[in-house]
């Protein structure tokens, strides 16, 4: 059985008790898991990123009260599947409390945040005891301290067990407690004491804590150093430090008549919306969310649903059942959405949804985007007709303009291809119960299916535009000889063929047969089976020389040493499956100065994209998955096949 020891303040990382040290751990393990728990509690935020930690293990979780759980510590021992206290541990529960500072509604959106945390610690306690919340919610405004068998027989623990011998039970002097039995006000619980390990144990919270609200109001670190090395208490510190904040206000006018604080909260639709989008993103893509998008760091889908409606107006969110809440923020309220006209309520945690799922489709499919993408130039077309663009080898050269002479007109050549753009898609669905049940993973496995599929659907298109190796609008194929990219005689890649591929792009001429348009390759495109060999053949300084002497049965050839490899860091080699010819290979120029063939998107689209609708086929959200893509030749002279030795 897995074990996992909380002893220190929740969150804290001195103690190695924050949410980044803590929750992998738990998600890490294996079988049934137990956490050793003697805590004063600590961040809230830090404990509910472990408690959705806790929910999201497979197995069985058992929290075992060795000393104390007060105040977050509690919550985590209340979200266990089991909860077993020691004969002489303690619990306690209480609101959660905060500094903050700023004008009226500011103080006033702080207070409405601590009532929706105060809400979730109250949902936690409730499942755990199944006493009614308003009970809940009077032993947290009393500040209730339960010795053991006080908290089984409230339902708040499961059993007591013999007492495990530990150095201290945490003395909580140091946390304004208001309630705290005398016991606790610096002295220990029977057992062994380790006075200096208390001592230590004081200091890190201490420094922990101030370095905590400096962070939190952004306080200079000399500031908050000075704290900490004259020793000053956590309320000299907290007096200090708002000291400090009023003093700086006062510097840039902020919170007074004019200028104002400037300050964007979650009560404001656009900014919350903003943030729990990003927040679902950095899920799928597990990755910590940050900036605004932190407040929802640890909470489930169903718990960021609550609290939107909650935000939007709909009463009681907090004390509805999951259950009512997914079907709420999927399809709107039936009974208050007519009534309520706000904008971001009730109906649109889809698009919320939907932001999520956008920006974590978006870097998936960045991601793994196919290399042949790069030998392509980017374009935009304004629908699906055929379009045909400006072949770059047609115009030819400026004419020389003499004095007080005449500017003449030129005629730009239309392309020997085209292209057209198609579109390609498919459906996810993400229902009620994947909601409920915060299914996150889930969907973050679909987005990444179907990011691969965008990336691979333009990589089998671009290599199809190459192996076809259609006639062109000229009604010449695009490799041929009478385009002069083709060679006559094939052979594998060696610095005599690429020369010779390399003399002939520089070669190419304009439509007026006289005008060099001088190509120069920069991407060397083989298949997988000569990948090994291309990479070495242009990373190499040097290549051996050989001479060969005779003809016929009699030729001899000799090795005469090593010269410098005119290739060496001059092509970039790119390797794909999906080109049919085992032995052919490419030579392409900057896409960027000559394009060869094109990339195309609608509009300027060019990643993936979802739509969203509530679902009638299924009960939760379906998203079509969108992309509009093609591919085609612009311009058959800016590129080179030789069709390799077979």
């Amino acid at each position: 059985m897995a074990e996992i020891i909380l002893y220190g303040v929740i969150g804290d990382e001195f103690d190695k008790l924050d949410s980044k040290t803590i929750a992998p751990l738990i998600r890490a393990a294996s079988g049934p898991l137990s956490l050793r728990i003697n805590s004063p509690g600590g961040y809230v935020m830090e404990g509910l990123a472990i408690i959705a930690a806790i929910r999201d293990y497979r197995w069985k979780v058992t929290a075992y009260v060795d000393g104390l759980a007060a105040s977050m510590a509690s919550a985590i021992a209340a979200s266990c599947d089991e909860c077993v206290m020691a004969e002489a541990s303690m619990l306690m529960v209480h609101n959660p409390w905060d500094v903050a500072i700023g004008d009226a509604p500011e103080l006033r959106a702080a207070a409405d945040k601590l009532d929706r945390i105060r809400d979730q610690l109250v949902g936690i306690y409730a499942k755990r005891s199944g006493l009614e919340t308003d009970e809940i919610v009077a032993m947290l405004d009393a500040e209730t301290w339960m010795g053991a068998d006080q908290a089984v027989e409230r339902g708040f623990a499961d059993r007591t067990t013999a007492d495990l011998k530990i150095a201290a039970m945490a003395n909580v002097s140091a946390f304004g407690f208001r309630h705290a039995p005398d016991k606790l006000k610096g002295h220990h619980m029977p057992g062994e004491l380790d006075t200096t390990q208390a001592a230590v144990t004081l200091e890190r919270t201490r420094i922990s804590t101030i370095m905590a609200l400096g962070a939190k109001h952004r306080i200079p670190q000399n500031v908050t150093q000075d704290l900490v090395t004259r020793g000053i208490d956590l309320d000299q510190a907290r007096a200090s430090i708002l000291d400090h904040l009023a003093t700086d206000g006062d510097r840039h006018n902020i919170g007074h008549q004019f200028g104002g604080s400037g300050h964007q909260t979650l009560d404001d639709p656009t900014v919350r919306v903003k943030a729990m989008s990003d927040a679902i993103g950095a899920k799928l893509l597990n990755k910590p969310a940050a900036g605004a998008s932190a407040e929802y760091r640890g909470m489930s889908l169903v718990d960021m649903a609550r609290d939107h409606l909650s935000r939007g107006g709909v009463q009681d969110a907090y004390r509805m059942s999951a259950d009512r809440v997914a079907a709420m923020a999927m399809q709107g309220n039936p009974f208050t959405a007519r009534a309520t006209v706000i904008t971001h309520t009730t109906s649109d945690f889809p698009q919320i949804m939907q932001a999520g799922v956008d920006a974590a489709l978006v870097a998936r499919y960045r991601a793994q985007e196919s290399q042949l993408k790069r030998l392509t130039a980017i374009r935009d077309a304004p629908n699906f007709k055929e379009q045909i663009g400006i072949q770059m080898s047609g115009f030819g050269s400026l004419d020389q303009v003499n004095e007080a002479g005449e500017f003449k007109n030129k005629t730009l050549s239309e392309s020997s291809g085209s292209y057209q753009l198609q579109t390609f898609g498919n459906i996810i669905n993400f229902s009620r119960q994947m909601l409920i049940n915060d299914s996150l993973g889930a969907l973050a496995d679909i987005v990444q299916v179907m990011a691969f599929a965008a990336s691979q659907m333009e990589a089998t298109i671009l290599a199809a535009t190459i192996n076809s190796n259609i006639p062109l609008r000229d009604g010449i194929p695009w490799f041929d000889g009478r385009h002069g990219n083709l060679a006559g005689t094939g052979g594998a890649p060696t610095i005599a063929t690429l020369d010779a591929a390399r003399q002939a792009m520089r070669s190419q001429k304009d439509r007026d047969n006289v005008t060099l348009i001088d190509v120069q390759p920069k991407f060397l495109l083989v298949p997988t089976g000569l990948q090994t060999a291309a990479e070495t053949l242009v990373a190499s300084a040097t290549v051996p020389s050989t001479v060969t002497t005779g003809s016929g049965s009699t030729a001899v050839t000799s090795f005469t040493g090593d010269v410098a490899n005119p290739f060496a860091g001059k092509l970039e080699p790119i390797a794909d499956p999906r080109l049919v010819n085992p032995a052919a290979w490419y030579l392409f120029p900057d896409p960027e100065i000559w394009p060869a063939f094109v990339s195309v998107y609608l509009n300027g689209n060019r990643e993936p994209f979802t739509e969203s609708q509530d679902g009638f086929r299924v009960d939760g959200i379906e998203w079509k998955v969108r992309h509009d893509f093609g591919a085609g030749v612009l311009d058959p002279k800016a590129a080179y096949k030789n069709p390799g030795q077979g």
